[in-house]
């Protein structure tokens, strides 16, 4: 696991009994929680972490280094991001920019997974993103008229899906913002700031 000097980033471990770090200079480790352990970058190096839990030992190294910058460049121009802007700001390297697809998006993310110390503030192409919210309104509409809900549908305003209209209850009510909710949901997440 790497991460910068100064990072911090949050690891899941279930049933935590007891932990070790080899050179608490390096990075330290604090039980936050009776799942979690937060994990800091002190200084440059590398050092072993050993967790005991439940179902035995788990061991992890932990690499502190500075972000480099031209590194994570090369390798998303090598996945096809050329057009990605990468800068250090900080202890921390930020990626921006735009991507032609909801799948690049996720590729991007799949790629810096892991890389505590890079913020990505990349968005989806605009026209793709409406195409989306579109399609996904009518899905949605879709949905409500197979579960019987007619008077209630979804609508796109700006970067945003809507349910407008009337039920007959507070269940039904419920009913149709699932129905919504299960389409959306992941559409959401992909978009960025509404």
């Amino acid at each position: 696991m790497q991460l910068a000097p100064g990072a911090q980033t949050v690891l899941d471990f279930t049933g935590i009994r007891r932990i070790a770090v080899a050179n608490p200079d390096v990075a330290d480790v604090k039980v936050v929680g009776k799942t979690q352990l937060l994990i800091v970058g002190n200084r440059r190096g590398r050092t072993a972490l050993t967790v005991w839990t439940d179902k035995g030992e788990v061991q992890r190294t932990l690499v502190v280094e500075p972000p480099r910058v031209e590194e994570l460049a090369r390798e998303l121009k090598a996945l096809g991001f050329s057009s990605l802007e990468v800068r250090p700001i900080g202890d921390q390297v930020v990626v921006d920019g735009q991507v032609e697809s909801f799948q690049d998006l996720k590729m991007l993310r799949q790629a810096v997974a892991g890389l505590s110390y890079v913020k990505l503030l990349v968005r989806v192409d605009a026209q793709v993103v409406q195409a989306s919210l579109t399609v996904t309104a009518e899905q949605i509409n879709a949905a409500l008229k197979r579960n019987g809900i007619t008077s209630a549908t979804a609508v796109v305003v700006g970067r945003r899906i809507l349910l407008e209209g009337s039920v007959t209850d507070e269940a039904e009510r419920d009913k149709a913002q699932r129905i919504a909710d299960s389409f959306y949901e992941e559409l959401k997440g992909s978009i960025g700031p509404q």
